[in-house]
């Protein structure tokens, strides 16, 4: 009986868990590309903790500095892990331009610096164990 309790408690916490909710629908986040630099979208669907990836409209900023409008093509699947932040973003044109605030373009690049330090420290910690054990090569 208690083990049945057990159970379906954590049923429900996974349940919870599922529909934890990270950005809704519509969301504009900054997302890291290959470049040390990052990209905006806007989210297709809600983003929540179960997902791994999310479906996503990528932004262009049509020549224009920081003027962003959504390219409403085929939406392309992301790793969750890409995405830095929410874009702070003012509303030019309503649904179409769209402003990268300037805090929030900050933040951003602050989130990614880190990333990249972080990554860098990692890199030349996993180098400095490969060159003090190599492997035994025939």
């Amino acid at each position: 009986m208690k083990r049945k309790r057990e159970q379906e408690r954590s049923k429900v916490e996974l349940s919870i868990k599922r529909r934890r909710l990270i950005f809704k629908k519509n969301a504009i986040v900054a997302v890291r590309n290959d470049m040390a630099s990052f990209w905006l979208a806007r989210l297709k669907h809600d983003l929540t903790e179960n997902l791994s990836e999310i479906k996503v409209f990528w932004m262009n900023d049509d020549g224009h500095k920081n003027i962003y409008c959504v390219d409403y093509g085929n939406a392309e699947s992301i790793p969750r892990a890409a995405i830095i932040s929410k874009a702070d973003c003012v509303t030019i044109t309503a649904g179409q331009n769209y402003c990268l605030k300037p805090q929030s373009l900050k933040y951003i690049q602050e989130m990614l610096r880190e990333a990249l330090e972080q990554e860098e420290e990692q890199y030349e910690e996993e180098a400095s164990v490969k060159k003090a054990c190599p492997l035994d090569e025939p």
